[in-house]
């Protein structure tokens, strides 16, 4: 289950699991909230374009970086 609060220029979602492996949701779900909470810090200093390029990129960075033993789905830059 999931509802979205918002408070003034702030929109927060509270999310509810009872799926049997809702603590390893809940790890992921820490780990992404502690990522758009490092982004929210730094986002000030990036342009539109950059912020894009951080979230995209750690979005799919196990398809930009595979493990090394696989090698590269798609080189980078």
């Amino acid at each position: 289950m999931w509802r979205i609060v918002e408070s003034g220029r702030k929109r927060i979602i509270h999310l509810t699991s009872t799926h049997a492996e809702s603590e390893l949701i809940q790890r992921a779900l820490g780990t992404v909230a502690a990522f758009f909470r490092w982004l929210k810090s730094t986002a000030g200093h990036l342009d539109e374009k950059t912020r894009w390029y951080v979230v995209l990129r750690c979005a799919f960075r196990k398809l930009l970086m595979p493990d090394p033993a696989l090698g590269a789905v798609i080189p980078l830059r």
